[in-house]
């Protein structure tokens, strides 16, 4: 990732990296390498399952900072994911419990991987998913219809499951000068 202000300086770096790559023999892929312009949160990118975009601080005014969240492709490998293990006609399982006791894993892993960002949005987006997938189940098992507007199906069901929480887990990244400061002590 290079910083810069104007395009003939990021063309100079794009050359400087391309020389450094073709030196190891490596050279940068013409589909996956693209300039974004991140001043004031206009666009963002892509890396390791997350997305990462500079946003504008609602603490410090005029300030920003560099946010990540979970990418669209990696909550829709999770809705994914979730859909196979919750699938009312493949799977065979007639408890509810047998199928919260698969879907905990997968949900504990992508948590620990993505709460260290400012992922509180897709965390809830992902708890709602798994909530209205296993309402679904419990209703077409049941030949039950509308599992939505269901009382049956309310939070207070959706926490008797023993479901691993999303929503409340995420870890804001601590600031450098916080982190030198309790070591120093």
């Amino acid at each position: 990732m290079v910083q810069s202000r104007n395009a003939s300086d990021v063309k100079k770096a794009m050359e400087a990296v391309a020389g450094i790559l073709q030196m190891l023999g490596l050279k940068l892929h013409p589909q996956k390498t693209r300039v974004v312009n991140l001043s004031w949160g206009k666009e963002g990118f892509d890396f390791l399952g997350h997305h990462l975009r500079k946003m504008p601080s609602y603490r410090f005014a005029g300030k920003c900072f560099l946010n990540r969240w979970p990418s669209q492709k990696s909550l829709k490998r999770l809705r994914e994911k979730i859909r196979a293990v919750v699938n009312y006609r493949c799977n065979g399982v007639g408890s509810i419990s047998k199928l919260v006791d698969k879907v905990n894993p997968i949900l504990r892993g992508w948590a620990n991987y993505y709460r260290g960002g400012n992922a509180s949005r897709q965390f809830a987006q992902a708890e709602i998913y798994v909530w209205r997938r296993l309402a679904r189940f419990e209703c077409k098992r049941r030949k039950r219809t509308a599992p939505y507007f269901d009382v049956r199906y309310d939070r207070q069901w959706y926490l008797s499951l023993g479901v691993e929480r999303l929503i409340g887990t995420v870890r804001y990244p601590q600031p450098s000068f916080v982190l030198a400061k309790a070591n120093s002590e």
